[in-house]
């Protein structure tokens, strides 16, 4: 039987969530300083790099975010399709009769394929 283990996929998934909640986290983080700066404008610079690392952090929030989906989505095909195979080709197990055949003996075989020309 053909059998996809996608425990794993599943996990990774559910890790890549759980570390995307994180980024989010840090992210309202950094927007909290980002605001608690903003009176402060010879903190200027600072904070445009504070802006710089948040842009980035939730672009790879966002990416991570996708890639967890990409991976649920890739083991839920797995297993429909699993689930497909089982019902539509999987066959009952049972008895295999047993099949009678008669024996040819060709005489002088080696012979005649000797004569023979390839071309």
């Amino acid at each position: 039987m053909f059998k996809v283990t996608i425990e794993p996929l599943l996990e990774t998934s559910d890790n890549l969530k759980v570390l995307s909640l994180r980024m989010e986290q840090e992210a309202e983080t950094l927007k909290s300083v980002d605001a608690a700066l903003r009176s402060l404008s010879y903190l200027d610079e600072q904070r445009r790099d504070i802006r710089k690392k948040l842009a980035d952090l939730e672009e790879k929030q966002m990416q991570m975010s996708q890639m967890a989906q990409a991976l649920s989505q890739i083991a839920e095909c797995y297993k429909k399709s699993e689930e497909r195979i089982e019902t539509e080709y999987e066959q009952p197990k049972g008895m295999i009769t047993a099949a009678e055949f008669d024996v040819s003996r060709f005489k002088n075989l080696f012979a005649s394929l000797k004569r023979m020309e390839v071309i």
